[in-house]
């Protein structure tokens, strides 16, 4: 019987061997997986970073940015009321000028002829009106002895007063090429800045033209170019 009993452990012995080997290697395992869930709850329960923005109330409004041109509100343009050229010109651009002062003045060679001419023809026209005055004053005196007819004098009662009329036109005349002698010289009437030059010394202006513009003083405005989308706003 013992005979029998080892010859039939005998072959059982590499098997009870890797029995022995298996069981640690299954404990290993599970105290393994036990760890690895350990780990990957602690990991789990550890705080992770984030990136955090702060809000807060600020106070917002709908604003719209544009460029502007800031002008005066009034602006003259100086012109002469008389053509010719222009003899000097005694302002500057961003100079100040005053009531009265100055801006630029025509050559009055070409006005003084004309005023010479038209003082003639009123002391021709006033010479003439004289004798027909002296006329008329003979003509009544002979009609008041009934040497003429009233016709006659009636007809120099007229011619004195064309040669009258005469003259009065030429006055008219003379004082509006005398006042066109003033305007050779170009002063400004308010107060302001000379914001543009527009003709120079040596240059033939018209009647009119523009020569110097003057910014007033005080108002201003604002030109701003606003796009369609945001005239609503």
């Amino acid at each position: 019987m013992k005979f029998l009993f080892i010859s039939h452990i005998q072959p059982a012995l590499p098997n009870a061997r890797r029995a022995l080997w298996i069981v640690p290697l299954l404990c290993l395992g599970i105290l393994s997986c036990g760890c690895q869930k350990k780990t990957l709850a602690q990991e789990a329960d550890l705080p992770r970073p984030v990136r955090v923005i702060k809000l807060s109330l600020v106070n917002t409004a709908d604003t719209l940015d544009l460029p502007a041109e800031v002008r005066p509100r009034f602006e003259t343009r100086y012109g002469f009321r008389v053509g010719g050229k222009i003899a000097t010109r005694t302002v500057s651009l961003g100079e100040l000028v005053k009531p009265g002062q100055e801006l630029a003045r025509i050559d009055p060679t070409e006005v003084t002829p004309a005023i010479n001419a038209q003082t003639a023809q009123l002391e021709s026209a006033r010479t003439d009106a004289q004798l027909q005055q002296a006329e008329l004053k003979r003509t009544r005196e002979l009609r008041e002895k009934n040497f003429i007819s009233q016709t006659q004098l009636d007809r120099q009662v007229a011619a004195y007063d064309s040669a009258a009329s005469r003259v009065r036109a030429a006055e008219a005349q003379l004082k509006q090429v005398r006042n066109a002698l003033e305007f050779t010289t170009l002063r400004a009437d308010k107060p302001g800045v000379v914001t543009a030059i527009d003709a120079e010394a040596g240059q033939v202006v018209a009647v009119g033209q523009s020569i110097v513009l003057v910014a007033q003083l005080g108002e201003k405005e604002v030109i701003v170019n606003v796009p369609e989308n945001d005239i609503e706003r």
